[in-house]
């Protein structure tokens, strides 16, 4: 029998089925996610709500005092984020929360553009010196002090997003259990002194609730993104990304990758964090048994059980 939320499934399979969290459930949650692998989604139907400003303030922390305070830092407001400089060991801790409050008004767009080119040139001129990053970047934070406390209200989307513009750079992101923070965070801290390698992109770290998807980076329960960003050294990423998925593995910190982003874990370690893992395998032969929906990015990830060949 043929299934599924998707529009061609396969040559033996072309119809379209509806799934929802009452009907269809397996497709559902496996297809919500589903990295291209199951079809083609015609139709989705998304719950919304009102739109709402927030009221945002940041502060400036040690990241040790971040680290020891996290659970109640990341639980006392709404919308948390935590915004790492590991040379300075310094963390910008943004808290949002609603608020009935008009917007106040938008910042001197100069100043905020300044900001914005003096970290960039600062970014493309040390990449070519990379031994010098960390001193360029303890003068961004204790010098020019990039890192500042500030508090605004603005519309959600406009507070939640990143306005800025942002240098193009390479990310890997993890997906760790929210009381696993603190150590993954001094792995990564630990991994860029062992390895030598300066860092002049800033790291984040927010929290997100659980979800019921079989291949989300949040499956089950409420974790936490450990973002790693590079500028301008690709030569290094296998090696500064590969290292820090492996110790946080070491550490039991169970890191799902972002499925967009640079990655070197392979399904054997995804059957590890992802406890749907072989039910989304065998929904992926139900629906596809001939392939159709396969390309070189999945058959790097379906190397054991060989449902893209």
């Amino acid at each position: 029998p043929c299934a599924g939320a998707l529009a061609v499934v396969s040559f033996m399979c072309p119809k379209v089925v509806a799934a929802s969290p009452t009907e269809n459930t397996d497709i559902f949650y496996g297809a919500t996610i589903n990295l291209g692998a199951l079809g083609v989604l015609t139709k989705v139907t998304l719950q919304a709500g009102p739109s709402f400003n927030l009221f945002e303030r940041a502060v400036v922390l040690q990241l040790d005092d971040a680290l020891k305070n996290h659970e109640r830092l990341m639980m006392e407001s709404e919308y948390v984020k935590f915004l790492i400089e590991y040379h300075t060991g310094t963390v910008q801790v943004f808290s949002s929360n609603r608020t009935q409050a008009p917007p106040t008004p938008i910042p001197n767009r100069f100043l905020v553009d300044l900001n914005t080119y003096a970290v960039e040139t600062l970014q493309l001129s040390t990449s070519f010196f990379p031994d010098f990053i960390p001193a360029a970047m303890r003068f961004l934070i204790n010098q020019y002090g990039v890192f500042g406390e500030s508090q605004r209200t603005g519309v959600w989307w406009k507070v939640l997003s990143i306005q800025e513009r942002i240098p193009l750079h390479l990310e890997s992101e993890f997906a760790v259990p929210f009381d696993k923070v603190p150590e993954a965070v001094e792995t990564v801290s630990r991994i860029i002194s062992e390895i030598g390698i300066g860092i002049s992109v800033f790291n984040e770290v927010r929290c997100v609730s659980g979800d019921k998807f079989w291949l989300s980076n949040d499956y089950a329960d409420r974790r936490c993104h450990v973002t790693l960003g590079l500028y301008n050294q690709d030569q290094r990423k296998a090696e500064y990304f590969g290292k820090v998925a492996e110790r946080l593995i070491q550490i039991g910190a169970q890191p799902r990758p972002h499925w967009a982003k640079f990655y070197t874990l392979h399904e054997t370690q995804f059957k590890t964090v992802y406890p749907k893992w072989d039910d989304f395998v065998a929904l992926k032969r139900k629906l596809d048994p001939m392939s159709m929906f396969c390309n070189g990015y999945l058959r790097r990830i379906f190397t054991e059980s060989k449902v893209c060949v």
